[in-house]
């Protein structure tokens, strides 16, 4: 599913998500992507590396698409993936990657975001308010997200205080009016 970033300004949007049914031979490669991505396989195993960091996700296990990256990954042949995922971006992404350190995750082996990802789908499929969509797709990708962070940094060395986020982000959109 496909969707147009929402006016004014693309704070947050969703560019793509869906259920992918790979087969043997498929495989993606980027020279540099042009937003975040995340993919949860719902079965199957293959082969993903981003920026030289490899790794080999399969059921139930999590891989992020960084904006700017260099990325390949493709479907075992013999143990296809069906995957689920979405294609984000927006200042609020980058505020959000920077917020939660997430600069270097890769990879999350058996993080169970499935159903968050499948309400963003029938959330796009059954969307006709595009503002809506879009500002409902960011709060269950911030949740994604602070799933992502919690598995990534266990050790919770630093606290995520929602309100200062809010605060560094809307400093650093001043000039744009963030509604």
């Amino acid at each position: 599913l496909f969707h147009d970033q929402p006016e004014p300004g693309p704070h947050f949007f969703v560019t793509m998500c869906g259920i992918s049914y790979c087969d043997g031979s498929y495989r993606v490669s980027r020279s540099r992507s042009s937003c975040y991505g995340i993919e949860y396989i719902i079965k199957g195993s293959g082969y993903f590396d981003s920026n030289g960091h490899e790794f080999r996700p399969q059921t139930g296990d999590v891989y992020i698409l960084h904006r700017g990256s260099r990325h390949h990954y493709e479907s075992s042949r013999d143990d296809p993936w069906v995957k689920i995922w979405v294609a984000f971006g927006g200042d609020l992404a980058d505020s959000l990657f920077r917020e939660l350190d997430l600069s270097e995750t890769y990879y999350i082996p058996h993080l169970g975001i499935e159903n968050d990802l499948r309400n963003i789908v029938d959330l796009a499929r059954e969307s006709t308010l595009t503002r809506h969509f879009h500002r409902h797709a960011a709060l269950l990708i911030h949740r994604v997200l602070y799933r992502v962070y919690s598995c990534a940094h266990p050790e919770g060395e630093r606290e995520i205080d929602p309100v200062n986020t809010a605060i560094s982000y809307l400093r650093l959109n001043l000039s744009r009016n963030p509604s």
